[in-house]
């Protein structure tokens, strides 16, 4: 889990390097991210995600991987932004 939790991290760390996003706003963004997955809210999943990604995957299927994923790996338990 921590190998996956690493991963979307870096994931977000280019980004945010790429786009030039504010550090502090995308450490909330990506802690809110996590908080998200954590407490399985994926209501307002959406919106950590472009709108040609949304467009490309329906919220519905992100659910049916993020619960595939916390079967597998079981629920995400601590995190840390290094």
């Amino acid at each position: 889990m921590k190998s996956i939790l690493s991963i979307t991290l870096a994931l977000f760390f280019f980004a945010s390097c790429a786009l030039k996003v504010d550090t502090e706003k995308g450490k909330k963004l990506t802690s809110d991210y996590l908080n998200d997955l954590k407490n399985v809210n994926y209501a307002d999943i959406n919106k950590y995600y472009t709108s040609s990604f949304n467009e490309s995957e329906p919220q519905e299927k992100k659910i049916e991987k993020f619960n595939k994923l916390k079967e597998v790996t079981g629920p995400i338990q601590t995190y840390e932004l290094t």
